[in-house]
């Protein structure tokens, strides 16, 4: 985790570090860990897919489906053609 915070300790601006370490946190199973992360990423680079995809899991993690799926569907929109985005949905009963 010392490798992500050092990331983002030298290039703050750039929303892979946090969406990188939000990954880890949710991977660790620490999931509202890792939802700041996930916020900055996407506050530094609202048409970055991957934070939002890291987010849904980090909302169904935590048991919030509404946003989960909210996320997953902004993810796919960002990159239509991405199959892990819509199995993301699928898995859930949501047709993408």
């Amino acid at each position: 985790m010392s490798d992500y915070g050092t990331a983002i300790k030298l290039a703050p601006n750039i929303a892979r570090g946090y969406n990188n370490r939000a990954w880890a946190y949710f991977k660790w199973v620490k999931a509202v860990k890792g939802l700041p992360d996930a916020n900055k990423a996407i506050e530094l680079d609202p048409n970055y897919a991957n934070a939002y995809d890291t987010r849904g899991h980090i909302y169904e993690a935590l048991d919030l489906m509404v946003m989960a799926i909210a996320d997953y569907r902004k993810a796919l929109e960002l990159r239509p053609s991405d199959e892990d985005y819509k199995e993301n949905l699928i898995r859930l009963g949501i047709t993408p």
